[in-house]
């Protein structure tokens, strides 16, 4: 079965997809970080937070990004190529958005590979610490990095288009 197939792979696509957007594109090295080392969601940090709506005929879904404002702020040097000084707070909306546009992007690439043809949403940025999955979907993810030991995690969660 197809959706089978895709809850066994998708943390090995994600993986790949926020390393296509933050090595290959970004130069910046993710850490993939094991579940004992969890990144705790609370206020501790300050985040800043995209999600995007990925539907297609068998699958619907959110892909959300969650990122410290300052691993934003590098992340929008490199992208732009010049510093953010002062870094205005819609500059990190507006980045926030696009980075995880970008993975979603990739993530949904790796979908259509798969036989999971879809189409993403306009990104939206939802204020406040991340607040983890869509707890109806079957298909869940939730994974975890650090770029300059700042916090990164996606989250992707999946079900059937009704």
């Amino acid at each position: 079965m197809k959706v089978e197939r895709i809850r066994r792979n998708l943390a090995a696509m994600a993986e790949r997809s926020v390393t296509v957007v933050f090595s290959r594109q970004l130069g910046i090295s993710p850490i993939s970080l094991p579940a004992e080392n969890k990144i705790k969601r609370d206020t501790a940090w300050e985040w800043i937070n995209a999600s995007v709506v990925w539907s297609g005929p068998d699958l619907r879904g959110v892909i959300a990004l969650h990122l410290s404002k300052k691993l934003a702020a590098q992340a929008g040097e490199k992208l732009w190529g010049e510093p953010l000084d002062p870094i205005q707070p819609s500059d990190l909306v507006d980045l926030s958005r696009e980075l995880c546009n970008m993975v979603a992007g990739s993530l949904a690439s790796e979908l259509s590979q798969k036989g999971f043809s879809g189409a993403l949403e306009t990104p939206t940025s939802p204020p406040g610490p991340p607040t983890g999955g869509w707890p109806a979907a079957p298909i869940t993810l939730e994974a975890q990095w650090t770029c300059w030991e700042e916090p990164l995690i996606l989250d992707v969660n999946l079900g059937p288009s009704l």
